[in-house]
């Protein structure tokens, strides 16, 4: 296994290709405090995993699909590929839900952003 560069990454809300140029997951664990008298630090146990993430990129007029997926108001497959080109077989999904924006700069070319919300269980596919 290698590092890579992210310029093979895919997101694909459903079958279609999200065109983005940032997307970052979040897998953090809930952690619960259960210290009790005479600890002599903190203690937790470990909750669910909380599956949440940020995604950001350029308005491409021709294709709406983030905001197409917000407006239908309901989950949708999601996948992430980190490398889509050289490591295709692995890749990160589940149902998601999505917020997201639009934002025109005059200096700058029209970005949009979002969230993804898990809706349902996220899976990690093709392991090393």
């Amino acid at each position: 296994m290698a590092e890579r560069h992210g310029k093979n990454g895919r997101l694909l809300v459903g079958a279609v290709v999200l065109k983005m140029v940032k997307t970052s997951l979040s897998f953090a664990m809930e952690k619960v405090e259960v210290s009790g008298y005479g600890d002599p630090n903190k203690i937790y146990v470990l909750g669910k995993k909380d599956v949440n993430g940020t995604i950001s990129g350029f308005w491409d007029d021709a294709n709406d699909l983030l905001f197409d997926t917000i407006d239908a108001g309901a989950a949708v497959m999601t996948y992430f590929y980190p490398d889509a080109v050289n490591a295709p077989t692995q890749y990160w999904y589940g149902l998601g839900l999505f917020d997201g924006g639009i934002n025109g700069d005059s200096n700058g070319a029209v970005a949009v952003s979002g969230t993804l919300s898990a809706a349902g269980p996220w899976t990690r596919k093709g392991l090393p």
